[in-house]
This record gives C-alpha cells, sequence and structure tokens, in this order.
C-alpha cells in the first residue's frame, strides 16, 4: 500500500507543532514554577513529537476507525445535470413572466486515476518513513546520552565538598531549600 510521502510528513509536522505550541504554553504560564518541571514538560514535549509518526504509522496499520476528512479534490470538471421546473407543479399565473433560469445540481466526480508507473506510487512509505525516523530519533537522543555520560564521569572523579559550602547554602535563603538534597562536588 503506497501512502502519501509529503501528506504524511506534513501531518506529522504540523501534529508535532501543536504539540510544542501547548508545551510553550504550559512552560510561561509555568513561569514561577521549578525549572525541572518546566524541563519536564519540554522533554515530554518533544519525546511526544518524536512519536508522532511512530503512533501515526502503528494506528494506520490497525483496523481502528478512522474519520476521513474530505479534502480538495484536483480533477477535470464535475458533470452538470440540469433540472427544469415541473410544469405540472407550476402555478398558472395572469401574467406573462419571463421563464426562469434552470436549476444546476453539481455532482462531484472522482479524481482521475493516478499514474501507477510514477516512482512515489511503486514505494511504500512506510517501510521507508520508519527507518528514517528511527535514525533521527536516535541523532537527536545522542547528545542527550553523551551530555549524562560526561555529567557521571566528572561526578565519579570529583571529591565532597566540605562542609563550608553545605553551611552556605544552608544560611542562602533563596536556596536553603536545597541544603540536604543537593550533592556538593568539587
Amino acid at each position: 500500500m503506497a501512502i502519501d510521502f509529503f501528506g504524511l510528513a506534513g501531518g506529522a509536522a504540523i501534529k508535532a507543532a501543536l504539540i510544542l505550541a501547548i508545551a510553550g504554553l504550559i512552560t510561561s504560564a509555568w513561569r514561577s514554577a521549578s525549572a525541572a518541571s518546566r524541563h519536564l514538560v519540554w522533554t515530554l514535549a518533544v519525546a511526544a513529537s518524536l512519536a508522532v509518526p511512530a503512533i501515526s504509522g502503528t494506528i494506520g496499520k490497525l483496523d481502528a476507525p478512522r474519520i476521513e476528512i474530505s479534502a480538495w479534490k484536483t480533477g477535470g470538471a464535475a458533470p452538470v445535470i440540469s433540472v427544469s421546473p415541473d410544469p405540472i407543479t407550476t402555478p398558472p399565473s395572469l401574467e406573462a413572466q419571463p421563464e426562469p433560469a434552470p436549476s444546476v445540481i453539481v455532482v462531484e466526480a472522482e479524481s482521475p486515476p493516478r499514474d501507477v508507473s510514477s516512482f512515489s506510487a511503486r514505494i511504500d512509505w512506510r517501510s521507508v518513513l520508519f527507518p528514517l525516523w528511527l535514525a533521527g530519533a536516535v541523532l537527536a537522543l545522542i547528545p542527550l546520552v553523551v551530555a549524562q555520560l560526561r555529567v557521571r564521569a566528572i561526578a565519579r572523579n570529583a571529591i565532597a565538598a566540605g562542609r563550608r559550602w553545605t553551611d552556605l547554602i544552608a544560611a542562602t535563603p533563596s536556596i536553603s531549600r536545597f541544603a540536604g538534597r543537593v550533592r556538593m562536588l568539587e
């Protein structure tokens, strides 16, 4: 089954933009919240944005009910059927009136069949998109993993800070709540 690559990519981009816009609204509303909670919102939004193509592909393979959205159909001219007023139901008039124009009913025609010999019609884009998406997700996560490994290496090689630093943190009113929960390293 061939699918429209640009339609799938465009739909995923719109959904990801909507997810990130909602995350932006949430973080702007949470200005007074901790940085950790705002970072959690952004992390979840980026993860959800990366998961949109995979979820769309998975749902597409299920036999789940779908709501079809009619789009503008391209194609030839639609057939026109003209209907004249029925002479039996037309009331007789005393004065001579001009004959009314016939009413027109437009019937939507199906779009012409696509050229099956085109390159995009021969490729099952789902089999191409998932590995491409997976490679992009892995590439996006590489800097996160590298940073985590570097922080762990720094923490492993560091020594614990003296009592002087923990007393300073406890004495500072704006950060005193972190006194027992943060490990200070030198």
